[in-house]
């Protein structure tokens, strides 16, 4: 409910105690425990506003009066120096503007002594924002534009008291401008992960098959987050679930991850590009992934860190990372074959790099009591008729001996599961499922996500 508290158009700022309120329409005004009064001899003032702190400081900008003048010293031009009063109306600091420039829409911040302001040019263009530091008197300009009005600066008050260790400059930082869409992207499921550590159950990790064919909203099993992105590789997949969900994830039961057999012929070049795509992932390498204890702010940092575009933002957000598509291409009757299918045995490897790297999750997951789902992912049935696997290849002779050392995997380790949705094309994802040569719509992706519940019903 509104409450009056006194008569005046006092808009330059009131004390937290509700003891002063100043203005500065032409002449600087101060209302002081109720009583109105006019400060600075009653010369010409303007752009008033008082501190956001217990110092009771009013900033404002003056019309080169003789008061400010005698203060500073020297002459100076209308709007030349930004003067500072304490609780009573007395001059107690003034900064200069920048060689040839003037002062305008002076403000406090809510940081302790800094303020913020426009400069004018000899054209009287208002052309760059400086911040000022009444500690010291120094200015940073930190932006220019031709017409720049009425700048503010309102920081996060958690993170004021940011834990000094810690680099704000890295630290929760996983996108910065003009980055690439996938770093985009797993900049708003790397956001959702902190905030969901302590609640979600499975994790969804993989390419985009995994963004696109997982669906959280119809999973029933338990709070479950898509962390999928193109451009991946196992690596990077194993990557987030390990470093992240298993370190982090205090309610977890289980990972399910895609198993691209036509992607291992990649082992950890994506991961590399995704790693050095934003500083927060080395810092958190570099801190052990936080497994002593995650800083307090540490979700505040993040959430607060240069972020993804609204729509992006938007469009993940609503799905807990899945890439909801209505529309479908069907599989096609000729799909497309993009790598050389033969890969696999011009270098013989990379499957194996894969697979001991596949074994090594699964020995931790298992040590954990952690279920690992691995799927296979439908694609266009048409690679029956071709030599390739999938989209990428490998030759399909090839694929079926894969197929083979996971299922000696899944005897291996009674918590990993494999799930063949692809049954080397011979599998039940009609064509009004399917978005293209290789990813399920938003009707596949309910469907294998129902299937998935229905699997994990029976590992109870």
């Amino acid at each position: 409910t509104p409450v009056k508290l006194f008569d005046g158009s006092y808009h330059g700022g009131l004390s937290e105690d509700g003891s002063l309120a100043v203005t500065g329409a032409r002449l600087l005004r101060a209302n002081i425990n109720g009583k109105d009064t006019v400060w600075y001899n009653g010369e010409q003032a303007c752009n008033a506003s008082l501190s956001k702190d217990s110092t009771k400081r009013t900033l404002f900008l003056d019309f080169g009066s003789e008061t400010g003048k005698a203060f500073v010293g020297k002459n100076y031009a209308t709007h030349e120096r930004l003067l500072f009063a304490d609780s009573t109306g007395k001059l107690i600091q003034s900064i200069a503007a920048p060689t040839n420039y003037t002062f305008d829409h002076s403000e406090w911040s809510n940081v302790k002594n800094v303020a913020v302001a426009t400069v004018t040019n000899n054209n009287g263009a208002h052309s760059a924002i400086y911040l000022m530091s009444t500690a010291d008197s120094l200015l940073l300009k930190v932006a220019e534009g031709d017409e720049l009005w009425h700048p503010c600066l309102w920081v996060n008050k958690n993170i004021l008291a940011i834990n000094s260790d810690l680099n704000q400059d890295s630290a929760g930082i996983y996108f910065l401008p003009g980055g690439s869409w996938i770093s985009e992207v797993m900049r708003i499921k790397m956001e959702l992960f902190w905030k969901m550590k302590d609640t979600v159950n499975y994790a969804f990790v993989g390419s985009s098959r995994v963004e696109d064919g997982l669906d959280p909203v119809v999973f029933s099993k338990g709070s479950s987050l898509n962390m999928g992105h193109p451009g991946n590789d196992l690596n990077a997949s194993l990557h987030i679930a390990k470093n992240y969900f298993m370190n982090h994830a205090s309610q977890l039961k289980g990972v399910v991850v895609s198993l691209d057999i036509d992607l291992w012929q990649n082992t950890d070049e994506y991961t590399q590009e995704l790693l050095n795509s934003a500083p927060g992932y080395r810092y958190d390498e570099r801190h052990r992934f936080w497994i002593d204890g995650l800083p307090d702010i540490y979700v505040d940092l993040v959430e607060n860190s240069y972020g993804s575009s609204e729509a992006v933002t938007t469009f993940y957000n609503s799905r807990n990372g899945y890439a909801y598509n209505t529309s479908s291409e069907t599989w096609g009757n000729q799909p497309n074959i993009e790598s050389d299918s033969s890969w696999a045995d011009k270098d013989t490897s990379l499957i194996a790099w894969n697979l001991n790297l596949l074994d090594s999750f699964l020995q931790l997951a298992q040590t954990k009591n952690i279920y690992v789902i691995g799927i296979l992912f439908p694609q266009s049935p048409g690679y029956q008729n071709t030599g390739s696997y999938g989209r990428y290849g490998p030759r399909r002779t090839v694929a079926l001996e894969v197929i083979d050392k996971l299922n000696i995997l899944q005897r291996k380790y009674p918590h990993f599961v494999l799930m063949d949705e692809n049954k080397m094309g011979q599998h039940d994802y009609t064509d009004e499922m399917a978005l293209n040569y290789d990813h399920l719509n938003y009707l596949g992706a309910a469907k294998l996500t129902a299937r998935l519940d229905s699997l994990l019903k029976t590992l109870e």
